[in-house]
């Protein structure tokens, strides 16, 4: 280029003669290097044609390497499922053996058994097996009874004499309201009557060499002992003999310490008020005696129910007779032939048709405390309006004083407070309230406490009222 403009290193522009050299120049480059760009396209071409085949091959073989391997996992998994399908059709052929010999014994045995099945057999052995239990129920009731040494024997008693008149006189009378009551004949068995004999006629029941007398029982005059003695020996009985004969009773004696107990069963719990438990014994200040006597009528009716369940009634005059009603049941003609425990000769309830009050009415009038009627007397003369108790320590109030109400609140809360402690198991010493009601008479109580808190309601308020509260006198 002969152009020195051109040959500046700060041009802008080419001249055309120098631009016609340049692209000259380039002409020449391009004729050299586009031969050397398509040999070496080419030969590309070429390897890549050769390269491609051996890398799909390549390809190929890998992935039929991977299917291998897929296939090995495959054929392990199968072989081991075939393995244990092979344990599992084993121990099957095992089974079908055993079951085809138990299957060929059943019918050889079916061959030797006979074709039809008689009731009659079936029925004998049953018989047969009841037969023997029965018997053998008789048997250990009866060492029972000679265990604890359950025999008539004479009452001696010094102080007979002097108590006969008022003895003789108290029992009648007695006596003559139970018939009353039940509509029933004045005819009583000897041991019920046998207070108006002499002494020497006089035979009572002994167990363990003590006894409860068949007639009016003055507690206050009796040593303690010698009247929990015979009670606790006749629970210890009751409770072996009703395990012999299977019998289940409707109340349920119990165990706390040395202190026999009785109670209601929880599950028959809405046929009474409460579920207080009730002493079979007494305290040296007599200051249990009502719920000792309630606790002799629950036991006293425990004893009938056992007579019932061995057909035995046992006349309502002489429910009281705690001994007499034990040895009648252990003399039953037909001892230990019914029971809850066995299907056969089955007793399915615990119903009975002796009325629980007409047994408590017979046990207090056979117990008497003349401690409490002496302390009672006087507390009546100091006070002219307050309680009057007869002879048998049944107190006939027809209304006593409470707690006075300031307001009406609080005659609400206290009336709440009852209903919420209203059948709830209650052990204390407090001996009011002690009756054991049924559900539907205490419902009645408090529906008649309830009219008469609306009619004082409607008398004018004062300062302090006292609420007269009507007392369900002891039948």
């Amino acid at each position: 280029m002969s152009c020195g403009y051109c040959h500046l290193p700060l041009r802008k522009f080419y001249c055309a003669e120098c631009m016609h050299d340049k692209k000259d120049k380039n002409l020449q480059e391009l004729d050299t290097i586009v031969p050397e760009r398509d040999s070496a396209v080419a030969a590309a071409a070429i390897y890549y044609e050769k390269t491609a085949y051996i890398q799909q091959l390549i390809a190929d073989k890998n992935k039929r390497a991977n299917k291998v391997e897929s296939l090995r996992s495959n054929q392990s998994n199968v072989l081991n499922e075939c393995n244990k399908k092979k344990q599992l059709i084993n121990e099957l052929q095992n089974r079908i053996k055993e079951k085809r010999l138990l299957v060929q014994d059943a019918i050889n045995r079916k061959s030797q058994s006979p074709k039809t099945l008689d009731n009659s057999t079936v029925m004998k052995n049953w018989q047969r097996t009841h037969k023997m239990t029965v018997g053998t129920r008789r048997i250990l009731v009866k060492e029972t009874t000679s265990l604890f040494e359950l025999k008539p024997g004479v009452v001696e008693e010094p102080e007979l004499a002097t108590l006969a008149a008022t003895s003789n006189a108290v029992t009648s009378a007695s006596v003559a309201a139970v018939s009353s009551m039940l509509h029933q004949s004045t005819e009583l068995p000897p041991f019920s009557s046998s207070s108006a004999l002499p002494i020497e006629t006089k035979e009572d029941l002994y167990i363990c060499g003590v006894t409860l007398p068949t007639r009016l029982i003055d507690v206050s005059k009796y040593p303690k002992e010698e009247l929990n003695a015979p009670i606790g020996l006749v629970v210890h009985m009751l409770g072996l003999i009703v395990r012999y004969l299977g019998i289940k009773l409707p109340f349920l004696i119990m165990q706390k310490g040395t202190r026999p107990y009785i109670r209601t069963i929880k599950g028959s719990i809405q046929l009474w008020h409460s579920d207080r438990k009730m002493p079979l014994f007494l305290e040296e200040d007599d200051k249990n005696f009502k719920k000792f006597v309630n606790g002799m009528a629950m036991l006293n009716y425990n004893l009938a129910y056992l007579c019932y369940t061995q057909n035995i009634k046992i006349p309502m005059s002489q429910t009281a007779d705690t001994l007499q009603s034990l040895m009648t049941c252990c003399r039953a003609s037909d001892l230990g032939i019914r029971s809850h425990a066995l299907n056969y000769q089955n007793i399915k309830d615990v119903n009975f048709p002796i009325d629980f009050q007409h047994v408590l009415h017979a046990t207090k009038l056979r117990y008497r405390c003349s401690s409490n009627n002496i302390n009672t007397s006087t507390s009546t003369n100091n006070n002219p309006s307050g309680s009057r108790v007869t002879s048998n320590n049944e107190l006939h109030d027809d209304f006593f004083k409470i707690r006075p109400f300031s307001n009406k609140s609080s005659r609400k809360d206290d009336q709440d407070q009852q209903d919420e402690y209203a059948g709830i198991y209650i052990d204390s010493d407090d001996d009011s309230n002690s009756q054991l009601i049924s559900q539907q008479q205490y419902q009645e109580q408090q529906q008649q406490q309830q009219q008469q808190q609306l009619q004082q309601n409607q008398q004018p308020s004062q300062t302090e009222t006292w609420s007269l509260v009507e007392v369900a006198p002891f039948l």
